[in-house]
């Protein structure tokens, strides 16, 4: 297969470097301009599909503030259920049964609570690694400017996955 592989790109050599000297010749360009451009194309290859860190940063502290808000208000959801609940009537049979939904709604609120928490603790930590002294709101310029991008990136993926099919 290498050897193929080898008489192939010598056939191509041999067969095309006279066209290319000519169309070189014509265009009036260099083999430093050939050069330079594939760095280029090297350069531009080996970065296709990446993002600047700090661009990945901002969407992750986006949705990581989206997460916050909807994990907040189910806090306060669970928090409400829980400190409302209240046994229907004092008979053995229901006490057994508003206990278990009590204790149902005391782990709801405190799975909430932690999950608040956790997410509280990765918006700090990205503020921290982004620089930001004050927590972006959904009204800031930032934060509409980092949600724009990622309703981009999401049409830009839904478009590549509907080019692939």
């Amino acid at each position: 297969m290498l050897y193929n592989n080898y008489n192939q790109a010598l056939r191509i050599i041999t067969s095309d470097g006279p066209e290319l000297e000519s169309a070189k010749t014509q265009l009036n360009i260099q083999d430093e301009d050939l050069e330079k451009w594939r760095k280029e194309e090297r350069h531009y290859f080996s970065t296709l599909g990446k993002e600047p860190e700090e661009h990945t940063l901002k969407i992750a502290y986006v949705e990581r503030l989206r997460e916050l808000r909807a994990a907040e208000e189910k806090y306060k959801s669970a928090n409400n259920l829980f400190m409302i609940a209240t046994p229907d009537d004092a008979s053995t049979e229901t006490y057994a049964s508003a206990l278990s939904q009590t204790r149902k709604r005391e782990t709801e609120r405190r799975h909430a609570d932690e999950r608040r928490d956790q997410l509280t603790r990765d918006v700090i930590q990205l503020e921290e690694r982004l620089g930001i002294a004050r927590r972006w709101t959904f009204s800031s310029p930032e934060f509409l400017e980092a949600a724009k991008h990622i309703t981009e990136r999401t049409y830009e993926t839904a478009l590549d996955k509907l080019q692939k099919l």
